[in-house]
């Protein structure tokens, strides 16, 4: 019986309590760190895949032996940094499921740029950029 409680608390903790206190700070930073904010949004989506096949196994199958265990071991590995398991999740299982494989790509394409931008003197913009299409179109041609 104190097994039992002690796991729904720690649920409570993991599932609910920090998740919620962590996105509550996120929204008082004022410093428009979207980065962080997107880990959040990726973490939140992910755990609502877990939460929903969590609930599904139970009102199907009841509680069968481990399943609290298993939905708090995912829910650590989608949290601690570490193993950045929201965005494997993302990436492999909710990208591909919704259809959005090129947009993600895109998406990526994009803070590329913006990385290679920031970090190349200007005047190895357009010579990297030229390199980074042609390696693009390199490959390209290597699939077909």
């Amino acid at each position: 019986m104190l097994t039992k409680i002690l796991f729904a608390a720690l649920l409570a903790q993991a599932f609910a309590i920090t998740p919620r206190r962590r996105a509550l700070k996120r929204v008082d930073v004022q410093n428009g760190d979207s980065a962080a904010e997107d880990k959040w949004l990726l973490y939140w989506s992910c755990f609502s895949l877990v939460t929903l096949v969590m609930t599904l196994v139970e009102r199907t199958a009841g509680a069968p032996l481990g399943l609290y265990t298993a939905s708090l071991a995912t829910t650590l590995y989608l949290m601690l940094p570490m193993f950045n398991g929201a965005d494997v999740v993302f990436r492999n299982v909710l990208v591909p499921l919704a259809g959005q494989r090129e947009a993600l790509l895109l998406k990526d394409a994009k803070q590329l740029a913006k990385t290679m931008v920031k970090q190349l003197p200007a005047s190895r913009h357009g010579e990297a950029g030229e390199a980074i299409a042609e390696a693009f179109l390199v490959e390209a041609k290597m699939q077909k």
